[in-house]
């Protein structure tokens, strides 16, 4: 799943009121997740596009903002993946370990399939940020993506051969 963070304001002294009816109007198939009017008349919105790349999508957003009379602020792309996969094998793992205490085998395949099933729903409904791009205007025209770099856990943790200070 893609979504879309965009920031626009009006190119026009009076422009037309921006509205998620109006944009579904202009962009097919968008899914419009948040639309926020901030104090300066400007608008924040989080879209869910099905595109073929970022490239198309965002030429779309760009060319639906200004069907509106808006033009593109600051744009920000996020790629998400669930994590039903992962979930799911820890849940057959732990169903399995389970079931492994009944020494009966069939108790322990049904605990394993069982606990498979519920962590790959449970994974199922969890994101998390793949990679997220900054949209970076390329002057005379156009643009290109700019990976955003991902927060790394800090390592303040457990460290073998080190004692903490």
């Amino acid at each position: 799943m893609n979504t879309y963070t965009i920031q626009i304001q009006p190119v026009l002294q009076f422009p037309s009121l921006f509205t998620q009816q109006a944009l579904e109007e202009v962009l097919e198939d968008v899914t419009v997740r948040e639309l926020t009017e901030t104090a300066q008349g400007s608008y924040k919105l989080d879209l869910r596009l099905k595109r073929a790349d970022h490239y198309e999508a965002l030429n779309d957003i760009f060319l639906a903002a200004q069907q509106l009379g808006y033009s593109i602020v600051e744009a920000t792309v996020t790629e998400w993946v669930d994590q039903a996969v992962e979930s799911a094998i820890v849940g057959l793992l732990s169903g399995g370990a389970l079931g492994s205490a009944s020494e009966n085998p069939e108790i322990a395949l049904v605990a394993a399939l069982i606990g498979g099933l519920a962590g790959a729903v449970a994974g199922s409904r969890v994101r998390k940020v793949k990679i997220a791009y900054q949209v970076v205007p390329r002057y005379p025209s156009g643009w290109t993506l700019k990976e955003i770099p991902q927060k790394q856990p800090s390592g303040q943790g457990f460290q073998p051969g080190f004692s903490p200070s």
